[in-house]
């Protein structure tokens, strides 16, 4: 078929090629008149219900995902003194899992460590020991938000057990004040506050902090981070750690920071829609394990 682009300005000017030229023209109006009805057909069964129509009506609805109201965890934490594994689950009964509403959180964790003390014999013996710690959480809270700060509040009770074995005590070592290894199982109330900050839309800061009268056991993290990119973050934390042989009220009156566990490092974030996985590395320093490495892994999944 001759296009455009075939006519040449001797050809139009011919009788003979004007004479084709009109044959054509007519051939595509006669088309345009045929195909006419057809799209004026496909567009009313559009409208009535017809083929385009029942095509439109089987496509499949998209729906939005459902809401994640639970959210599982599991980590393991390290040095070269003493190691634990932990568990736990989060429910939020009436809410989607990061909107406001009432949580229930169930948690356990179970490890192992050894220790020494400080004061030595004539001829540099130390007492020294190791046991088995285990805890189970059954706590009650609420998750609240104000703008960029979600603040999430826990109360309810604690099973917190050691068990010392191993001890050795050389001739003439005792126990310093605060050095007593903690004996025995513990049920006692359990408060815990959880605080995470978003600073604008690349860096964020949290703060966790609990205590328990089972052992007079507490503990503080602080973090705080950059995006990097929107799924990961890079940041530093510092982290307190005690027990009743140094407890709070102590730590207020006569804050001896070295007979606490104290840690600082460094943390990276990956994150996803319905979880995380993050992993913590630095240097710990306590009177009974010195100054080691750390490490923390984390994963968290939500559904």
């Amino acid at each position: 078929m001759l296009g455009l682009r075939d006519l040449h300005a001797s050809d139009i000017a011919g009788p003979n090629r004007l004479r084709r030229y009109k044959f054509l023209a007519a051939i595509l109006a006669v088309g345009v008149v045929l195909s006419s009805p057809v799209a004026a057909h496909v567009a009313s069964g559009a409208e009535d219900g017809g083929v385009a129509g029942h095509l439109a009506t089987r496509l499949p609805a998209v729906e939005p995902p459902p809401p994640l109201w639970r959210e599982v965890w599991i980590g393991a934490d390290a040095t070269s003194r003493s190691w634990l594994v932990y568990s736990g689950i989060t429910i939020a009964p009436y809410s989607a899992i990061h909107d406001d509403g009432l949580r229930f959180r169930f948690a356990s964790g179970y490890g192992q460590y050894r220790w020494q003390g400080k004061t030595t014999t004539a001829d540099g013996a130390r007492a020294r020991g190791s046991g088995d710690f285990t805890y189970v959480d059954g706590l009650v809270g609420y998750l609240k938000r104000y703008g960029p700060l979600t603040a999430k509040a826990f109360a309810g009770l604690t099973l917190s057990s050691h068990s010392i074995r191993d001890l050795v005590l050389p001739n003439g070592t005792g126990f310093d004040p605060g050095e007593e290894p903690i004996s025995g199982g513990e049920i006692g109330v359990k408060l815990a506050l959880e605080l995470w900050l978003n600073l604008g839309s690349r860096a964020w800061s949290s703060l966790d902090v609990n205590w328990t009268d089972a052992h007079d056991t507490f503990a503080a993290r602080w973090r705080g981070a950059y995006r990097l990119w929107p799924s990961v973050s890079l940041g530093v934390e510092a982290i307190v750690n005690g027990d009743r042989r140094f407890d709070v009220g102590t730590l207020v009156e006569a804050p001896e920071l070295e007979r606490l566990n104290r840690r600082g490092g460094a943390f990276i974030r990956y994150e996803w829609f319905g979880g995380e996985l993050s992993l913590a590395g630095g240097v710990s320093s306590s009177s009974d394990e010195g100054t080691r490495p750390y490490a923390t892994f984390n994963w968290i999944i939500q559904f």
